[in-house]
Protein backbone atom coordinates (compact mmCIF):
# COMPACT_ATOMS: atom_id res chain seq x y z
CA UNK A 1 0.00 0.00 0.00
CA UNK A 2 1.76 3.31 -0.98
CA UNK A 3 2.63 5.87 1.68
CA UNK A 4 -0.22 8.52 0.69
CA UNK A 5 -3.18 5.53 0.76
CA UNK A 6 -2.09 4.62 4.26
CA UNK A 7 -2.30 8.11 5.58
CA UNK A 8 -5.75 8.68 3.94
CA UNK A 9 -7.15 5.26 5.24
CA UNK A 10 -5.68 6.23 8.71
CA UNK A 11 -7.20 9.74 8.43
CA UNK A 12 -10.95 8.49 7.74
CA UNK A 13 -10.99 6.04 10.38
CA UNK A 14 -9.40 7.18 13.33
CA UNK A 15 -9.43 11.51 12.68
CA UNK A 16 -7.33 13.01 15.37
CA UNK A 17 -9.96 15.46 16.54
CA UNK A 18 -10.75 12.08 18.34
CA UNK A 19 -8.23 12.44 20.96
CA UNK A 20 -9.65 15.40 22.07
CA UNK A 21 -13.50 14.07 22.06
CA UNK A 22 -12.18 10.92 23.96
CA UNK A 23 -9.94 13.15 26.96
CA UNK A 24 -12.78 15.15 26.97
CA UNK A 25 -15.31 12.14 28.00
CA UNK A 26 -12.58 10.96 30.21
CA UNK A 27 -12.87 14.00 32.11
CA UNK A 28 -16.78 13.54 32.19
CA UNK A 29 -15.87 10.38 33.39
CA UNK A 30 -13.97 11.37 36.21
CA UNK A 31 -16.27 14.65 37.20
CA UNK A 32 -13.55 16.59 36.24
CA UNK A 33 -14.77 20.37 36.51
CA UNK A 34 -14.59 21.25 33.10
CA UNK A 35 -16.49 22.05 29.60
CA UNK A 36 -15.56 21.27 25.89
CA UNK A 37 -14.69 25.04 26.16
CA UNK A 38 -11.50 24.24 28.13
CA UNK A 39 -10.49 21.50 26.17
CA UNK A 40 -10.36 23.77 22.66
CA UNK A 41 -8.71 26.96 24.41
CA UNK A 42 -5.97 24.36 25.89
CA UNK A 43 -5.67 23.04 22.34
CA UNK A 44 -4.98 26.92 20.90
CA UNK A 45 -2.89 28.00 23.95
CA UNK A 46 -0.75 25.09 23.13
CA UNK A 47 -0.94 23.32 26.78
CA UNK A 48 -2.02 20.75 24.78
CA UNK A 49 0.64 19.24 22.15
CA UNK A 50 -2.64 18.71 19.53
CA UNK A 51 -1.11 20.41 16.73
CA UNK A 52 2.62 19.15 17.49
CA UNK A 53 1.61 15.85 18.43
CA UNK A 54 3.19 14.21 15.61
CA UNK A 55 6.75 15.44 16.63
CA UNK A 56 5.92 13.40 20.24
CA UNK A 57 4.32 10.52 18.12
CA UNK A 58 7.80 10.69 15.90
CA UNK A 59 10.26 10.69 19.01
CA UNK A 60 7.92 7.91 20.64
CA UNK A 61 8.04 5.63 17.22
CA UNK A 62 10.83 6.82 15.39
CA UNK A 63 11.40 6.61 11.94
CA UNK A 64 8.94 5.19 9.47
CA UNK A 65 8.74 1.49 8.91
CA UNK A 66 7.58 -1.21 6.65
CA UNK A 67 4.32 -1.92 8.83
CA UNK A 68 3.58 2.17 8.62
CA UNK A 69 5.49 3.32 5.88
CA UNK A 70 3.43 7.15 5.88
CA UNK A 71 5.55 9.86 8.18
CA UNK A 72 4.07 10.79 11.61
CA UNK A 73 4.28 14.48 10.34
CA UNK A 74 2.31 13.91 7.15
CA UNK A 75 -0.68 11.17 8.82
CA UNK A 76 -0.99 13.37 12.21
CA UNK A 77 -0.67 16.67 11.04
CA UNK A 78 -3.61 19.13 12.45
CA UNK A 79 -5.34 21.03 9.41
CA UNK A 80 -7.74 23.06 11.90
CA UNK A 81 -8.58 22.64 15.90
CA UNK A 82 -12.42 21.87 16.28
CA UNK A 83 -14.68 24.54 17.65
CA UNK A 84 -16.49 23.27 21.10
CA UNK A 85 -19.71 22.05 19.70
CA UNK A 86 -17.82 20.08 17.48
CA UNK A 87 -15.95 18.22 20.31
CA UNK A 88 -19.34 17.82 22.34
CA UNK A 89 -20.97 16.52 19.11
CA UNK A 90 -17.96 14.50 18.71
CA UNK A 91 -17.97 12.67 21.99
CA UNK A 92 -21.54 12.00 22.18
Amino acid sequence: MAPSLVTSELRKSLPLSSSLAISFLACHKVRAPLLPTDIVRWVEEGSIPYRSCFLKIQEKMGARSAACPAEARVTFSVDEIVSAQSLESLAA
